[in-house]
C-alpha cells in the first residue's frame, strides 16, 4: 500500500524576482521507508529542494507536502524541524565552544525531556555511532569523520520520521564514507519506517539508494529509477 511521505508536483522556488529557478517545476513522490538519492551537476536545485522539504524555505509555487503537512501552510516551521525532520550538513554546523554530548543535546531543546533524560539520549546516540570515548572532545578536536557522525547523532535526537542529509559524505576520505554508508544501512535495518534523502554526488552513495533522482535547471531530468545496488 503506497504511504507517501513527501510529495511535490509542479514544485518552484524563484530568486531574485524569479531571475533564478531553483527549482522549476519538480515532481516527485517519496514513500515511507525509502532512501532516495538525489543527483545532479551544482546549482541543479538539489539543496533547495532539500531546504524546501526541511521548511528551511517556502516554496514559491506548487504543492508540497510533507508527512501530510502542507509546506507553504506552516505556522511554526521551526517546531515541524524539530519534531519532524532530522538534518545532516556538510559542513557539519556543529557549535565549536560545545562538547560532541552537548551538540547532540541542543537538538532536544525545546522537548519535554529533561536535562538529565537529554543527557542520557545524547550519550546514547554517541555510542550508536561509534563515539562513546569523544562525547566530551569539541568539534575543534575530532576529524571530519567523527564529526560528520556527531552531525548523524544530532539529527536523530528526537526520532524524527525523515532524515534528510545534504552532501553528507562530499568532505570525507573513502574510509569515512564506508563508515558512513554502513551507519546508514544499520539505521535502515533498526528503523526500516525511516524516509531518507540524501543529496550526493558520490555514485558510491547514490548506489546505496533505493531510488535516485537526477535533476537539472531545477526540475528532473527523468523519473527516479532504482538504483543499481537494489535491482533484483
Amino acid at each position: 500500500m503506497s504511504d507517501p511521505v513527501i510529495e511535490a508536483a509542479d514544485l518552484h522556488k524563484h530568486f531574485d524576482g524569479g531571475l533564478v529557478r531553483a527549482v522549476d517545476g519538480l515532481d516527485i513522490v517519496v514513500e515511507r521507508g525509502e532512501m532516495l538519492g538525489v543527483t545532479g551537476p551544482s546549482g541543479c536545485g538539489k539543496s533547495t529542494f532539500l531546504h524546501m522539504v526541511a521548511a528551511l524555505t517556502r516554496p514559491t509555487s506548487g504543492k508540497l507536502l510533507v508527512e501530510g503537512q502542507d509546506i507553504l501552510g506552516l505556522s511554526d516551521p521551526s517546531s515541524f524541524r524539530r519534531d519532524r525532520i532530522g538534518l545532516v550538513f556538510q559542513l557539519h554546523n556543529l557549535l565549536p565552544h560545545l562538547t560532541a554530548r552537548e551538540n547532540v543535546e541542543v537538538a532536544m531543546f525545546g522537548t519535554r525531556l529533561s536535562r538529565r533524560r537529554r543527557r542520557q539520549r545524547a550519550r546514547t546516540l554517541l555510542h550508536d555511532v561509534d563515539l562513546s570515548d569523544q562525547e566530551e572532545r569539541p568539534p575543534t578536536r575530532l576529524s571530519g569523520g567523527e564529526r560528520q557522525r556527531v552531525a548523524l547523532a544530532r539529527a536523530l535526537a528526537n526520532e524524527p520520521p525523515i532524515l534528510l542529509a545534504d552532501e553528507p559524505t562530499g568532505s570525507l576520505d573513502v574510509r569515512s564514507v564506508d563508515r558512513t554508508l554502513d551507519l546508514l544501512a544499520r539505521l535502515r535495518r533498526e528503523r526500516p519506517e525511516l524516509t531518507i534523502v540524501l543529496v550526493t554526488h558520490d555514485p558510491r552513495v547514490a548506489g546505496a539508494c533505493d531510488r535516485v533522482l537526477h535533476m537539472a535547471d531545477g526540475r528532473a531530468t527523468d523519473s527516479p529509477v532504482r538504483s543499481r545496488s537494489t535491482e533484483a
